[in-house]
């Protein structure tokens, strides 16, 4: 949400939230449709081309595409709402890494194999 509502749009911002898409993904539940997450992808990317083409057109051609600009970025807008309505709707907000003994505030249990025991002990 930090990227929608952001004043400042560039395209540095979408590559640390897209490394973390694989694991929001797998998080999801199962009920939500893959079609769906398909056509909102290609919704963010047209937009975003879209949103890249009419900002090139002012910065590097010198065109008046401010009107353009703002239509695009609007529905660029539109596209991130969607998304994160469509990921805060359907998250798996029961899945977690952390066991049921730390959710209820006992420390989490750690394995350690022989060589990790050995290594603590004082010599």
């Amino acid at each position: 949400l930090f990227v929608a509502f952001n004043k400042v749009c560039t395209a540095q911002y979408f590559v640390w939230y897209l490394a973390l898409l694989p694991l929001a993904l797998g998080q999801l539940k199962p009920t939500v449709s893959k079609t769906w997450l398909l056509a909102l992808g290609v919704l963010w990317l047209s937009t975003e081309g879209l949103w890249l083409f009419f900002a090139y057109e002012l910065e590097f051609e010198g065109k008046n595409t401010f009107i353009e600009l703002f239509g695009a970025s609007t529905l660029f807008f539109a596209a991130h709402i969607a998304i994160a309505c469509t990921f805060i709707a359907n998250y798996d907000w029961h899945v977690s890494a952390v066991n049921d003994d730390h959710r209820k505030g006992a420390a989490p249990k750690m394995k350690m194999g022989n060589k990790a025991k050995e290594s603590k002990k004082c010599k």
